[in-house]
C-alpha cells in the first residue's frame, strides 16, 4: 500500500476502486482452474453448508457426506427420508444390521419385497 502526502490546507480527491479479486462470483464463474480455484478447505477440516444458520450438509475431512448428520460415519449418511426420482444403480449390495438398531435390517427387507 502506498501513502499519499497531502499538504495542509489542500483539498484532494482520491478515486478508490475495488481491486480485481480472484473470488467466486455469486452469478457463476467461467474459465476456472480446479487445481487452484475450488470451494473447500486446504486443511483437514470439514466443509459445512448451512441454511437459516442450521447445518444442512457436511462434507467430512475423511470424505464422508452427512445430510442432516453432523458426524457422518459412512460415505453417505442421511437423517430423514430419501427420495430417488429415477433409477438407482447398485454394483453390489450387502445388508448389515445397524448395531444401534438391530431391527432395522428386518424392516428394510420387508420394505424391499
Amino acid at each position: 500500500m502506498s501513502k499519499v502526502k497531502i499538504p495542509p490546507s489542500t483539498t484532494a480527491w482520491l478515486s478508490l476502486s475495488a481491486p480485481k479479486r480472484p473470488d467466486w462470483n455469486m452469478s457463476g464463474n467461467a474459465e476456472t482452474d480446479p487445481e487452484n480455484q475450488f470451494i473447500g478447505t486446504s486443511d483437514s477440516t470439514d466443509v459445512v453448508f448451512r441454511t437459516n444458520n442450521i447445518e444442512a450438509l457436511r462434507l467430512g475431512a475423511i470424505k464422508n457426506i452427512g445430510v442432516g448428520v453432523n458426524e457422518p460415519t459412512a460415505k453417505l449418511e442421511v437423517s430423514g427420508t430419501v427420495r430417488i426420482r429415477e433409477n438407482l444403480l447398485v454394483d453390489s449390495l450387502q445388508f448389515t444390521p445397524d448395531q444401534n438398531n438391530p431391527a432395522s435390517l428386518r424392516a428394510l427387507l420387508v420394505i424391499a419385497r
